[in-house]
């Protein structure tokens, strides 16, 4: 039930406000009096509206309305006094009353007006604080004459490392490095604009890190103080992006190709020497059409603006010039550096059209505010301690449309199940204990299923009391698929060197094993007489053997840079075993060397091969050897008897000698034949038994 609460010590009082209350429409049990600022107990409910005077038996004035906010810090708070003081009305809507009304002026259409106006004047207000507290960008508001920190965002802790009331405690001097703080000390006297680009800024984080900002202040008022609105950019990386490509040669072209800024080049004629693709796309200007044209000729248009100027300027001083310009044929806003040389000018640029169009938003009012949450698919909401929808953007409509198939102002309890509804019951529940988290959440939309990434972080006011929880979702469905293949991909990776009996491992700098397959997780657990896993050393401390060094020596070697392949021959139970190893270093992705990855391989059955062809080739050899010598000696001599033979006198005595001599030498020469022929066999089965064995 909404209740009104009236403090009012004077009892005519309470009842003319009483009577003019249920004649706007309330109920006498809607009305809560309280007859003095003791009397205020904490109430169930936070009451829709506060009605108090000023003049009570234990306070008075301004104090009065002072204790009443920090009482009631949520509800709409609105002065009914006796007293007519413009000026007391002025401090009091400066100090946050929503309304001042005075006592016999009042009737209850007044009264109702004004109750409502203030209910719909708190949400607003409050609407802008969490807009100005939950924005991702870095804001601060600083007073404008003691330049001390007013207030801050969660951006600005995060970014800074500070805790909020350390930097409420703080100065704006306190951000800055020493070298930029007369610099900042003059831009605030001289800052007279209720909108300021303050441009390129180093600032400086807790732990010393000093970075670059890009600067942008609106004049502002903060609790009756005049004060600045400060908008931090974060554009360290950019900046530091820009002075290392000053830094390279301007000439490399594969370099501008694949810069996501445009960049050109001129003569000192003006003239287009080299433009790169990111320059076509903005300006949709060929190169073949633009080099060698003067840059004026092309852009005849920029000569009225900063470009020249700045071009110019360049020129006259030789130094880089860096300026920002709208090119109202374009609609583009660019950011421009130009680096002169002796030749010519370098000229870079970026299109910070949507930065541009994101400060004017920062200056609009709530709806411009609403556009910029409505600039995404992530789906951003917020709660109050009821679970009540306090804001949302309309990706957050868009998907509850998706899962209910009703619109915003439809949607009730029963269109979700109970036991999603309890579990986002307890995510809020956990936020308004104050506790800043993140889950993960898979839900069924038609026939697909969606996994989202939703933050959920407190809402505090201002006296740091939850008065609710703010959410960020974020569809990260393609990302778990992408993991899930990466997983995959892992254990497909992992069975396939499992399922080898070759050797595969690595180890890192300390000699501590990074990966390893099972076969030598086997092997080497029956070689050191213990078992090894990832992250052990993989050497045992208590040995210092000559074995251990020279693994030590190998595994060093190549940690230098060094790839090589090591042969080993050991014997086990009599059988001689022959084995290679590979040794490659393991590099990051900057060239260093972090591991060593090893990979060895019996080749025993390919050695014991090899030894046995080059028996059989000895074989051969001597095969070779009895040819050509024994043989060709045997023959020799029968061809020699042979021409001593008288084939007409057979009863010659020395016909008879020949004859007997190729006897001999026929015999002799048929037994080294057998020889040959029995070594041919032999050499036929060893062959034949070392195939089998491979």
């Amino acid at each position: 039930m909404k209740t009104i609460a009236v403090i009012e010590d004077d009892n005519d009082a309470w009842l003319l406000l009483k009577n003019l209350l249920i004649k706007a429409g309330y109920e006498s049990k809607q009305l809560i009096r309280f007859a003095s600022i003791a009397d205020i107990r904490p109430q169930q409910t936070t009451p829709e509206v506060v009605l108090t005077d000023l003049g009570l038996p234990d306070s008075k004035g301004l104090a009065t309305f002072k204790k009443v906010c920090s009482l009631f810090p949520d509800s709409p708070i609105i002065v009914i006094t006796g007293d007519g003081d413009a000026d007391l009305a002025i401090d009091l809507i400066r100090e946050g009353a929503q309304d001042y009304l005075v006592k016999g002026e009042i009737d209850h259409r007044l009264l109702s007006k004004s109750i409502q106006h203030s209910i719909e004047r708190k949400r607003i207000t409050s609407d802008y604080k969490r807009i100005f507290f939950d924005s991702p960008t870095p804001k601060y508001i600083l007073d404008a004459e003691t330049l001390n920190i007013l207030a801050v965002n969660k951006a600005v802790i995060e970014k800074y490392g500070y805790s909020e009331a350390e930097l409420l405690h703080m100065h704006g001097n306190d951000l800055r490095p020493a070298e930029e703080i007369q610099r900042f000390r003059q831009k605030a006297q001289t800052l007279n604009t209720e909108r300021y680009d303050g441009g390129i800024w180093w600032h400086l984080k807790k732990d010393g890190t000093v970075f670059a900002v890009h600067i942008y202040v609106h004049t502002t008022e903060f609790d009756g103080r005049r004060a600045f609105m400060v908008v931090a950019i974060d554009i360290d990386k950019q900046l530091k992006a820009e002075q290392a490509l000053e830094e390279k040669a301007l000439e490399n072209e594969q370099i501008l190709e694949s810069m996501t800024d445009a960049f050109f080049k001129v003569d000192e004629n003006h003239c287009f020497t080299y433009v790169n693709q990111e320059f076509e796309k903005i300006l949709q200007k060929k190169r073949g059409e633009i080099l060698g044209q003067n840059i004026w000729e092309v852009f005849p248009e920029a000569m009225r603006l900063k470009f020249y100027e700045g071009y110019q300027r360049a020129l006259q001083t030789r130094e880089n010039t860096y300026f920002e310009e709208k090119l109202p044929g374009y609609g583009l806003w660019l950011s421009v550096k130009a680096y002169p040389f002796d030749k010519g000018m370098a000229v870079y640029f970026i299109d910070i059209t949507e930065q541009k169009l994101a400060q004017e938003k920062l200056a609009r009012d709530e709806q411009n505010l609403r556009a910029i949450i409505n600039n995404t698919s992530d789906i951003i909401w917020s709660v109050d301690r009821q679970n009540n929808i306090i804001s949302a953007n309309d990706a957050f409509w868009t998907y509850l449309y998706a899962l209910t198939g009703k619109k915003q102002g439809e949607i009730t309890e029963a269109d979700f199940n109970n036991e999603v509804f309890a579990a986002w019951t307890q995510f809020f529940d956990r936020a308004f204990r104050g506790e800043t988290f993140k889950t993960i959440w898979t839900s069924v939309i038609g026939n697909e299923e969606y996994t989202s990434e939703t933050s959920f972080n407190p809402i505090r006011n201002e006296q740091g009391d939850i008065t609710g929880a703010s959410c960020f979702s974020r569809d990260i469905t393609q990302e778990r698929k992408l993991q899930q293949k990466i997983l995959t991909d892992d254990a497909n990776l992992k069975a396939m060197i499992d399922n080898t009996d070759d050797l595969i491992w690595s180890v890192d700098t300390d000699f501590n094993l990074i990966s390893a397959n099972k076969a030598f997780l086997t092997v080497i657990e029956t070689w050191i007489d213990r078992s090894l896993k990832v992250g052990d050393n993989i050497f045992d401390p208590k040995m210092n053997d000559a074995l251990t060094e020279k693994w030590k020596g190998l595994y060093s070697k190549a940690l230098n840079g060094e790839q090589f392949l090591m042969e080993q021959e050991a014997n086990d139970n009599g059988s001689t075993l022959f084995t290679e190893t590979r040794f490659n270093p393991i590099r990051d992705t900057n060239g260093k060397i972090i591991g060593v990855s090893c990979f060895s391989h019996d080749v025993t059955p390919l050695r014991t091969y090899l030894q046995k062809t080059e028996e059989q080739n000895k074989q051969l050899r001597e095969i070779a050897w009895i040819q050509s010598h024994k043989v060709r000696n045997h023959v020799a001599s029968i061809l020699g008897l042979i021409q001593v033979i008288d084939l007409h006198k057979a009863d010659d005595e020395t016909s008879h000698y020949a004859l007997r001599g190729i006897k001999q030498s026929s015999e002799e020469l048929d037994v080294i034949i057998r020889e040959i022929n029995e070594k041919t066999q032999q050499l036929d089965q060893n062959e034949k038994s070392s195939y089998e064995r491979l």
